[in-house]
């Protein structure tokens, strides 16, 4: 499995942290090997607590991951913002109220890995 390819998950959010704990849940229930991920969290200027609700989900989940806070831009604007924290060649958008299944990042990578006519 030191073969496989590091994944970024990029996860924005802008004032939505009431659906942190059920994303953060799917990332942490991940079937792809968890040193290989790489999660990122963006907030996007949300001016309630939810950086605070957004620690505790992510703590609660036991997943590892790196918090950015940046003035309110919008969601590209998020993106783009996170994409510059990102170091691996694959990235999985993911915004707060977005779950993964458990064979999300495992199946799209398995695709990627397979197919000879896929680009990047």
């Amino acid at each position: 499995m030191d073969n496989l390819p590091l994944v970024n998950i990029l996860v924005t959010n802008f004032k939505q942290s009431k659906y942190a704990q059920e994303c953060f849940s799917g990332i942490a229930s991940q079937t792809y090997p968890k040193d290989k991920l790489n999660v990122i969290i963006v907030d996007d200027g949300s001016n309630d607590n939810s950086c605070e609700e957004i620690k505790v989900a992510a703590d609660n989940a036991g997943i590892s991951y790196n918090l950015f806070t940046k003035e309110n831009g919008g969601t590209a604007s998020a993106r783009n913002f996170g994409l510059s924290k990102c170091s691996n060649d694959f990235v999985q958008f993911n915004d707060i109220d977005d779950v993964l299944l458990p064979s999300g990042i495992e199946d799209r990578i398995k695709v990627f890995l397979c197919k000879e006519n896929i680009g990047l």
